[in-house]
């Protein structure tokens, strides 16, 4: 049996999305303007600000963790390695991805694995983030809204799979 190098619990929400954010969030194709770049760069800081939003509201920092490209993210990398959310991470054990899954299957999916030894965690993104920036993105929503509804959705999924391991 491998020893895991880092076996402590580690709830990533990824949004390194790049060609697929581009054409199934904006429908864009081709080079990207300027203006463009600016848009969905300002769009992954709604998810970020989620991100922190679920922080402040009681995910540990210490397990929580972004997966954010250096394309569009490159101020949300700067700003993660300033305020602590920078740590290398080697030899990590096994962690549920989201896959862009519907939310009943990302629940299903996080509460069996949390109670099998050698998941420490989840990367679930679109799920978290997909409805809410879609929802901004037609103006149906403003963006504190969609901050906090990406927060609150990363948040109870760190709360499922928590509470499943405990049973």
């Amino acid at each position: 049996m491998r020893t895991l190098g880092f076996d402590k619990p580690l709830y990533i929400l990824p949004f390194d999305h790049r060609g697929s954010f581009v054409t199934k969030m904006f429908g864009w194709h081709g080079t990207l303007t300027g203006e463009q770049t600016a848009e969905i760069a300002a769009t992954k800081q709604v998810i970020y600000d989620g991100f922190k939003a679920a922080i402040t509201a009681g995910v540990p920092k210490v397990k929580a963790g972004i997966l954010v490209d250096e394309q569009f993210g490159g101020a949300i990398l700067r700003d993660a390695a300033a305020n602590g959310r920078r740590d290398g991470r080697d030899k990590v054990g096994c962690i549920i991805l989201g896959r862009g899954e519907d939310d009943k299957k990302v629940r299903e999916w996080l509460t069996t694995a949390a109670g099998v030894k050698g998941f420490i965690g989840f990367a679930v993104g679109r799920t978290d983030f997909l409805e809410p920036l879609l929802n901004l993105l037609a103006r149906k929503t403003p963006r504190e809204a969609a901050v906090t509804e990406i927060g609150r959705r990363y948040r109870e999924f760190v709360s499922i799979f928590e509470k499943a391991q405990r049973s």
